[in-house]
């Protein structure tokens, strides 16, 4: 959808079990940054996960994305990265 109020937009990824571990998730992810960055107005991406998930969790620390509290959902963590990161 449209950035918020605050020019934030949220992103999510899955990958099958089976293509798991091969940089697909990382590669996608850091596409979806770079296109919702080519939009005005977009100043941060923002994705949640759980914390156990650590696999999810590299995969957006990879991408330059930093741990911003809670998520959305009870047990849920945030992770943003702003455009003035990409610089």
């Amino acid at each position: 959808g449209r950035p918020d109020e605050t020019g934030s937009v949220e992103i999510s990824y899955s990958i099958l079990e089976q293509f798991r571990n091969r940089g697909y998730a990382t590669e996608a992810v850091a596409r979806l940054v770079t296109w919702a960055f080519t939009h005005p107005g977009v100043n941060e991406v923002s994705a949640e996960t759980l914390p156990h998930l650590r696999q999810s969790i590299r995969v957006m620390e990879k991408n330059g994305f930093s741990h911003a509290g809670r998520g959305s959902e009870y047990g849920v963590i945030r992770y943003t990265l702003g455009r003035s990161s990409l610089n």
